[in-house]
C-alpha cells in the first residue's frame, strides 16, 4: 500500500469479475487515504486531517471527494495545498483476461465511475485478451513476448505500456458543482456543468466525437453497469446521466443550428448539343402503337 501510494505510476490489474471490481475500488480508496495521511505528516497538516477523520463515520464521509470537501470547510488553504500535492496520484488500470468487447469496455466505464463518484482519477491503460498460450508460457517459465512477439496479446501489452509511459498527469480532484443530495444537504458532485467538459471533450469537438462520447458515457452510467458495483451511487448516477443527456441535447442543438442550410439544387434542363457535321444523327425514339 505504501509503495503504491508514493509510486510515480501506480498500476492496478483486475479481472472482469464483480469481486475483482469491488476490491479495486476498495484499494483505490485505501491508497488515496494513505497518501493523504502521508502528506498530512509531511506538510504539517496532520491535526486537521485527524479532526476530519475522527468525525468521518458520524458525518457519513465515505468517499475521497467528500473527505476533501470537509477539509476545505475546516481550512480552505490546507485543502488547496493537499489537492495540489494529490495531483500526482494518478493510478492506471489494466483489465486482464478480457474475453469479449464488454470486458474491454469495463475499463473505460470504471475510469468514468472512479472520477465522477469517488473523485479519484483513474486512467484505463488497456485490456489484455485471454490467451491460453500465455498460461502455458508462465508455467514453462518462458518469456511470452519473446516467444510470440506478434501475437494479439503481445500487441496489447505493448499498447498498455505505451499508454502508461505517455500519460500526462491530470487534475486529481474535479471542481465541485454544489448539487443537492436526497437529504437536502449541499454536497458537491465531482463533474462540471460545461457541456463539453461533461462529455469529456475539448471545446468545439466534431459532431461525430460528440455522439461517440455521449454513447460511451451513457453506457458507463447505466444502472446495470458492472463498473458501478459496490459504489452505492444511485442518486449521483441519475444526476450524472441527466447532465450527460442535457449536455448532448445542447451540443446537438448547437451543431444543428450552426450547420449551413443545403438547399436542393434547382431542376435544370439538359443542355442541347449541336449535331456533329460528320457524325450521323442520333435516331429518335419511336413509339409503336
Amino acid at each position: 500500500m505504501d509503495f503504491f501510494s508514493i509510486a510515480d505510476r501506480g498500476l492496478l490489474v483486475i479481472l472482469p469479475e464483480p469481486t475483482s471490481i469491488e476490491n479495486c475500488y476498495r484499494f483505490l480508496k485505501a491508497a488515496f487515504l494513505r497518501r493523504l495521511q502521508h502528506l498530512g505528516r509531511t506538510l504539517g497538516h496532520q491535526p486537521i486531517i485527524d479532526l476530519v477523520m475522527r468525525h468521518r463515520a458520524r458525518a457519513g464521509l465515505g468517499r475521497p471527494w467528500e473527505i476533501m470537501e470537509e477539509i476545505r470547510r475546516v481550512d480552505s488553504c490546507v485543502a488547496e495545498t493537499l489537492e495540489g500535492q494529490m495531483e500526482g496520484f494518478l493510478p492506471h488500470l489494466i483489465v486482464n483476461q478480457a474475453r469479449d468487447h464488454q470486458d474491454v469496455r469495463l475499463g473505460d466505464a470504471m475510469q468514468i465511475a472512479s472520477e465522477r463518484f469517488l473523485g479519484i482519477p483513474l486512467r484505463f491503460a488497456g485490456a489484455i485478451p485471454y490467451d491460453p498460450v500465455l498460461v502455458r508460457s508462465v508455467k514453462s517459465r518462458r518469456p511470452y513476448m519473446l516467444e510470440y512477439p506478434r501475437s494479439r496479446t503481445s500487441e496489447s501489452f505493448r499498447a498498455a505500456a505505451e499508454t502508461i509511459d505517455s500519460a500526462a498527469l491530470g487534475t486529481a480532484l474535479a471542481g465541485a458543482t454544489g448539487l443537492l443530495d436526497p437529504r437536502g444537504a449541499a454536497r458537491p458532485i465531482p463533474f462540471p456543468r460545461d457541456p463539453y467538459r461533461i462529455l469529456d471533450l475539448p471545446a468545439g469537438a466534431a459532431p461525430a466525437a460528440i455522439t461517440e462520447a455521449y454513447m460511451r458515457l451513457r453506457s458507463a452510467l447505466r444502472s446495470d453497469s458492472p463498473a458501478l458495483l459496490s459504489l452505492d451511487c444511485g442518486y449521483e448516477r441519475r444526476l450524472a446521466l441527466a447532465e450527460v443527456e442535457e449536455a448532448y441535447r445542447i451540443l446537438s442543438r448547437n451543431v444543428s443550428a450552426g450547420s449551413p442550410r443545403m438547399d436542393p439544387p434547382a431542376a435544370r434542363s439538359a443542355p442541347r448539343i449541336a449535331a456533329h457535321p460528320f457524325l450521323p444523327a442520333r435516331p429518335r425514339a419511336v413509339t409503336l402503337l
